[in-house]
């Protein structure tokens, strides 16, 4: 992964050109926002066994510690996952309509 600190760019190579071109530093400033919120990710092929392991049991770990958290058993999970999958689950209009309206 990449991330680059875009506006530190931006001013070093202000900085350069115009030490290039013999113009003070401020005769050049502009009114311009700055872009902080950007950043750049670069995907790396050929993931290795160990990152693709370790990726895949961070995920497992962080979905038992919010089942705990919020009082959903793994197994209920496991349970509506298969139902989801085979086209048995029939959800409650009801209860989804109550759990929307208490947000």
């Amino acid at each position: 992964m990449k991330i680059q600190n875009f506006i530190q760019e931006q001013i070093h190579m202000e900085h350069v050109s115009m030490r290039q071109s013999n113009i003070a530093l401020s005769d050049n400033i502009s009114a311009k926002p700055a872009d902080l919120d950007r950043a750049s990710f670069e995907y790396t092929e050929g993931i290795s066994a160990d990152e693709t392991l370790f990726a895949r049991s961070l995920a497992h770990s962080i979905t038992e510690d919010v089942c705990r958290e919020k009082g959903v058993s793994v197994e209920k999970a496991a349970q509506l996952k298969k139902q989801v999958e085979e086209g048995t689950y029939e959800p409650d209009p009801m209860a989804i309509a109550r759990a929307m309206y208490n947000l």
